[in-house]
């Protein structure tokens, strides 16, 4: 009796005509304008490769000015060349995921079938799953 009355309160959740494929377009612009899922992680990388072209830039200056030795200077250039080389492979492998590992577009279309659907979704789950769509719903406090 409780589990019909919930289904059929579910369906205030269901999305007018329309309204699936407007959220299905703004789920996938908004991943798209905020560079995926590693947009941090890519963010870093590019902040470490700057941070030593910017060392390297210091080390010549010091070099230049005779503050250190020529050994000096390429030890330390080397290692920063090794960072910017470790740390670029880092970037295009994370390229790499994000472009292979995630479908948003499917990923969307299924959130919108399962948001048409919910109070059948929610008939056919399991245990889990229907927590999972309850609590957002009922929070406990």
């Amino acid at each position: 009796m409780v589990n019909a009355l919930f289904e059929r309160n579910l369906n205030q959740f269901v999305p007018k005509p329309g309204m699936a494929e407007l959220f299905r377009t703004i789920i996938c612009e908004s991943y798209i304008e905020n560079g995926g899922k590693s947009l941090t992680d890519q963010n870093r990388k590019t902040d470490q490769i700057a941070e030593q072209n910017d060392r390297k830039a210091r080390v010549l200056e010091l070099l230049i000015n005779k503050s250190i030795s020529g050994d000096e200077y390429q030890r330390i250039r080397k290692e920063c060349e090794n960072t910017i080389a470790r740390c670029e492979a880092e970037l295009k492998e994370l390229t790499q995921q994000i472009n292979e590992d995630l479908d948003i577009e499917g990923l969307a279309d299924l959130a919108v079938d399962n948001l048409k659907n919910l109070s059948e979704f929610y008939a056919t789950a399991d245990s889990d799953i229907r927590r999972a769509i309850v609590s957002p719903i009922y929070p406990e406090k």
